[in-house]
């Protein structure tokens, strides 16, 4: 029932997919500026579910039986990759404003556990129809996710600013090698 390649895994994939990625947890780091985040973006990478032993097949639990109605809960823990656009800022008390001093684009792998419930609605009297779920739901989230020490990344900045000095130094350089073939 939940091989790879069966339509109710590709279902549950689907569903912890899509849930993944319209999450909006909140957003931490440390950092010496002030900061704010201005793009946020989870990718969903994979899910494993929960087993009582290397090997085994996933423990299912049966949350809710009724006449028409059975309701099994997996646990799964989510692999994903979060990516956030921070820019720094620092007050500028002379000028009364604050100053931008630039920004970083900031990825992290997070984890984190959820329990998939998968709702199957039905004639139990004609199980050789085969069993389809009615619904897939997905319960738990991301409540916070920090990205630890954060700050401005002024790397292209500073190797444009090397390669000019670089190109000045040549130029320099070429201009006093002519100025000393002028004078022979």
């Amino acid at each position: 029932m939940l091989e790879h390649d069966s339509h109710l895994f590709a279902s549950i994939t689907n569903a912890i997919a899509i849930h993944t990625t319209e999450q909006t947890p909140e957003i931490e780091a440390n950092a010496v500026f002030n900061y704010e985040y201005d793009d946020f973006q989870i990718v969903y990478l994979s899910h494993k579910f929960a087993k009582p032993e290397v090997g085994e097949k996933p423990r299912i639990r049966i949350v809710l039986i009724k006449d028409d109605l059975v309701v099994l809960s997996l646990s799964a823990l989510v692999s994903t990759e979060v990516m956030a656009t921070f820019s720094f800022s620092q007050y500028d008390s002379i000028d009364k404003d604050y100053v931008s001093l630039g920004g970083t684009i900031e990825e992290r792998p997070v984890s984190y556990e959820t329990d998939v419930l998968i709702h199957f609605r039905g004639d139990w009297k004609h199980l050789e129809q085969g069993l389809k779920p009615s619904k897939i739901e997905i319960v738990g989230t991301m409540q916070q996710i920090h990205f630890g020490d954060i700050g401005p990344d002024y790397s292209n900045d500073r190797d444009d600013d090397i390669q000019l000095a670089w190109e000045q130094e040549q130029e320099y350089q070429r201009r006093r090698d002519e100025d000393l073939e002028r004078w022979r």
